[in-house]
């Protein structure tokens, strides 16, 4: 299947008690490291794309792929669109 909301609303519970999170609109799994990381109090390494959930981080979207597609999910204005190519050429926007 392609990259619908099962695969690209993973859930992810953190609970930790000296931390806050600010709300984010858009995550990426990149982010998971950097968050376990920040939560023992170690850096980030440069070479993560990713960004710690207990700093707030703007984030214009995110890539998202499977075998056959390819897509990004992105805030636009304070809405959330989710854009699909196919490989067999067909493409997909959602609002």
């Amino acid at each position: 299947g392609g990259p619908y909301e099962a695969l690209t609303r993973v859930p992810l519970l953190v609970h930790d008690r000296r931390a806050t999170y600010p709300a984010r609109s858009i995550a990426s799994q990149l982010d998971v490291a950097p968050t376990l990381l920040a939560g023992i109090g170690m850096p980030t390494p440069a070479a993560f794309m990713g960004f710690p959930l207990q700093q707030r981080a703007v984030r214009a979207g995110v890539t998202i792929a499977s075998r056959d597609t390819t897509g990004l999910v992105a805030e636009v204005a304070g809405r959330a669109y989710k854009y699909i190519a196919h490989a067999d050429g067909r493409e997909e926007l959602f609002a």
